[in-house]
C-alpha cells in the first residue's frame, strides 16, 4: 500500500512538472491554483494523433458522458433560460464533442451512445 501511495505522489510530481513546462509555454494555462487545467487544442488534437482507434473512442465516450452529467437537462419542454451561464460555459465543449464525433463516425467506429444524444438535444435548445 505504501508503494502505491508514492507511485501516486511520484505521479502527481511528474502532472505538476508537466504542466508547469505547458504553462511556461503557453500550451496550457493554469486554473484554480493547478487544480484544473486548459490545454491548447493544438497539444489535444497531437495527443490523439498517438491514441489508436479504440481508445479514442474510449475516451470519447466518457467525455460525453461526463459533460452530460455536467449540462443542464431540459425537464419536460422547458427552455434552458435559468441555466444560461452554465450552456454558455460548456457549450464549446459540446460542440467539440460534437465534431469529434463526426470525425469518429467517418472512420466508422462511433457506436450510439445515448448519453451524447441527450446532451446535444439539452444544447440545441
Amino acid at each position: 500500500m505504501a508503494l502505491l501511495r508514492l507511485v501516486s505522489l511520484t505521479e502527481n510530481i511528474r502532472m505538476e512538472e508537466i504542466t508547469l513546462v505547458f504553462v511556461d509555454l503557453a500550451l496550457a494555462r493554469a486554473i484554480d491554483s493547478m487544480t484544473k487545467i486548459s490545454v491548447h487544442r493544438l497539444i489535444q488534437m497531437e495527443f490523439r494523433l498517438y491514441l489508436n482507434r479504440e481508445t479514442q473512442e474510449l475516451r470519447w465516450e466518457k467525455a460525453a458522458v461526463l459533460l452530460h452529467k455536467a449540462f443542464p437537462q431540459q425537464r419536460k419542454g422547458f427552455a434552458l433560460f435559468n441555466e444560461w451561464r452554465r450552456c454558455e460555459s460548456l457549450i464549446e465543449h459540446v460542440q467539440m464533442l460534437a465534431e469529434r464525433y463526426r470525425t469518429l463516425e467517418e472512420a466508422k467506429s462511433v457506436p450510439y451512445l445515448e448519453d451524447f444524444v441527450y446532451l446535444v438535444s439539452d444544447a440545441s435548445r
